[in-house]
């Protein structure tokens, strides 16, 4: 699970400076661009430390990024910066999801 939790906090890190990139590039959508970046570099860190709130924030911030991206670009207007990211937060959730279905439970304490 160590391997699978950096590689999602990597891939967030990743994601949240491309974010940031793209803000600077594109006037008409910035402010979500850059409080997407802002939010996948504060979960990437998180899951860089091992912080179970990233696993958590990583399992749904990335799925309303690909929605609010879907919504306001649309299918069809994506380019490939866009189909990476997305990919990205693909891999991300799959990630996520599978630290949240396989850690470790405490052991019941009597």
């Amino acid at each position: 699970m160590k391997i699978i939790r950096f590689l999602a906090g990597t891939l967030m890190i990743i994601s949240g400076v491309w974010h940031s990139i793209l803000a600077f590039q594109t006037a008409e959508s910035r402010p979500p661009m850059i409080a997407f970046a802002i939010a996948y570099l504060i979960i990437g860190i998180l899951l860089l430390i091992n912080n179970s709130w990233g696993i958590y924030l990583g399992a749904v911030l990335p799925l309303a990024g690909i929605l609010a991206a879907s919504i306001k670009i649309g299918w069809s207007n994506f380019d490939t910066s866009m189909m990476i990211l997305i990919i990205i937060d693909i891999i991300v959730i799959i990630s996520c999801v599978l630290m949240l279905i396989y850690r470790k439970k405490p052991a019941i304490q009597i």
